[in-house]
């Protein structure tokens, strides 16, 4: 009888053991995806520096993207997944322009569409301002997407929309949305939610969307950043480190912390994969 009993339990543990390879758990700890995430500014035909590249070099990035594998995603997704609410490819790419540069719509646009892929572009609400009240938009060289133009951007189904404040760009007397040398907390708090406060309800009063990505200004920031942009319900805070991020399945503090590449005309696409 002990013998059977023995050998009973002997099988008991092999067939356990057997199974474990074949039965997967619908999720396990430390699930997630690397995230590539390429930083453009403007594109002008005859650019060439840190912050301007071709249409060209766009849309030979999109093929070389493709080629390796990569699919382009959105920050809608991205958050999604990491809020356990969708999946994402194995290999996603977000592609993102910073400062709300009419060109980047301009030229982008077709280019984007062409080969399925999708953009987030941030404005700089004391920009399209000035751009929209002076009435110098639409020229290609030197203007900035009026409030019009940013609801066809939100409408044309390529685009999403963020945040980079309304008037943080500065270098002084604040270095982009990161506290001063001297401000206390709460002073600190104040300044930077109603900064972003007065272009998302601009955003959504004139152009009918209210961003939930914040892209900071210079990348420069501190820890209670995060924290006034999460209360302010920002789901996701770009930043300007380099590198990929990697995200957690239910860890949203990694969506504060999400790594880009600058795409300047000298950078090379191919170290980065």
């Amino acid at each position: 009888m002990k013998t059977r009993i023995k050998r009973a339990a002997a099988w008991t543990a092999l067939l356990a053991l057997a199974m474990s390879f074949f039965v997967l758990p619908a999720h396990t700890e430390g699930e997630g995806r690397e995230l590539l995430v390429l930083m453009y500014h403007q594109l002008l035909p005859e650019g060439k520096s840190k912050y301007i590249v071709s249409p060209e070099t766009l849309e030979n990035d999109l093929i070389f993207l493709k080629e390796n594998g990569y699919v382009s995603v959105t920050a809608e997704e991205v958050i999604a997944y990491v809020k356990e609410e969708g999946e994402l490819p194995e290999k996603p790419v977000l592609i993102t322009f910073d400062d709300g540069h009419y060109n980047a719509y301009y030229y982008g646009k077709d280019i984007l569409q062409k080969h399925g892929f999708t953009a987030l572009i941030s404005i700089i609400g004391r920009y399209s301002e000035n751009t929209t009240a002076t009435g110098t938009g639409g020229h290609v060289h030197y203007s900035y997407l009026t409030w019009e133009e940013i609801g066809e951007v939100a409408d044309s189904g390529v685009f999403e929309l963020g945040n980079h404040s309304y008037d943080m760009h500065n270098f002084s007397p604040r270095f982009g949305a990161k506290q001063k040398q001297g401000e206390s907390d709460e002073e600190y708090r104040r300044a930077l939610r109603g900064d972003t406060e007065k272009l998302q309800g601009v955003l959504e009063e004139k152009c009918g969307v209210r961003p939930r990505v914040y892209a900071v200004p210079f990348g420069s920031y501190n820890a209670l950043t995060k924290t006034v942009l999460a209360e302010e319900g920002f789901a996701m805070m770009l930043t300007c480190n380099e590198g990929k991020t990697r995200l957690e399945r239910g860890n949203e503090e990694c969506l504060y912390r999400i790594r880009r590449y600058n795409r300047g005309s000298a950078a090379d696409l191919a170290k980065w994969l």
